[in-house]
């Protein structure tokens, strides 16, 4: 169950993100919107647990997530949309990374 859902908020916008490229509009709007926002949610509260418990200060992280954010997206809109596909495939790959070290 937990497989599946994880599943499904990766591939959401990865798909999205291929129908765009393929000439299709896709807005997000509804639960799709929702989805995201939950799974962004989750994903800094995951983070900020993670910091606690190493015991890590938050500036220097804040500090280069805030630079290398800024330099991705300066390069993205200089590049454009196809840039959304990579980083759905990375997103992707990444879970899929985790979650064959959590089952094997």
């Amino acid at each position: 169950m937990n497989t599946t859902v994880i599943l499904g908020i990766a591939l959401g916008p990865a798909m999205d993100c291929f129908a765009v490229a393929i000439g299709s509009s896709v807005a997000l709007r509804g639960a799709s919107l929702v989805v995201l926002s939950l799974a962004t949610s989750v994903d800094a509260l995951a983070v900020g647990f993670s910091f606690v418990m190493l015991g890590v200060t938050v500036w220097f992280p804040s500090v280069v997530v805030g630079v290398v954010s800024a330099t991705v997206t300066a390069v993205g809109m200089q590049i454009g949309s196809r840039m959304e596909i990579l980083g759905g495939l990375v997103l992707i790959a990444i879970g899929v990374k985790i979650l064959l070290e959590h089952l094997g």
